[in-house]
């Protein structure tokens, strides 16, 4: 079977197995609140927004809490988890530590008004985005989007039929609905 035949048979028949979950970094997603929903949804497969080599090299210490906790969580349910990041950096070159710092300080400010299943929804999302903008080189951004569909598309082709829940930044959600258009997204 051809590639497309294969991408075909995925969005069509596979896609009522496959839940999106969106997470808010920087320590605004409970560890209970995922927990919650991975044992909840049960899945056979757990994928995380992180990086091969850094699981492999056992450094994820950067990484969002929640990604690390699914992880950690996959482990003790004794879930196999795979990943599907891009390692392409999406910051413009100019960007320092104090500027990343200062958007997320904004972000923060919205964040505290709402909880986590709201920014699952576009208009809520657009508000963090739009902080976020002026740091972002957006077609890397695009970019980026496009190689974590690639590397979700090649791990469903290799694990068909199996119940997989993908934990993602909250600011992709639209883009997976987009791609991802017969897929689960429980928050939105």
């Amino acid at each position: 079977m051809g590639r497309k035949k294969e991408i075909a048979l995925i969005h069509k028949t596979e896609m009522n197995n496959i839940f999106f979950i969106g997470t808010l970094h920087c320590g605004f997603t409970e560890n209970s609140e995922l927990e919650d929903i991975i044992r909840s949804l049960n899945p056979s497969l757990l994928l995380l927004e992180m990086l091969d080599t850094d699981i492999i090299n056992n450094t994820i210490t950067w990484y969002p809490n929640e990604m690390v906790f699914g992880m950690k969580l996959a482990q003790s349910m004794k879930v196999d988890y795979l990943w599907f990041d891009s390692k392409l950096s999406v910051l413009k070159k100019w960007v320092t530590k104090r500027n990343e710092q200062e958007i997320i300080e904004k972000q923060e400010l919205i964040i505290k008004k709402y909880s986590r299943k709201d920014f699952n929804k576009e208009e809520l999302n657009k508000k963090l985005s739009h902080i976020s903008d002026s740091i972002i080189d957006q077609e890397k951004w695009n970019q980026r989007e496009n190689e974590m569909k690639t590397n979700i598309i090649d791990i469903l082709l290799k694990q068909k039929n199996k119940k997989i829940m993908i934990i993602t930044g909250v600011g992709h959600i639209p883009f997976f609905q987009k791609k991802f258009p017969k897929a689960n997204f429980p928050l939105t």
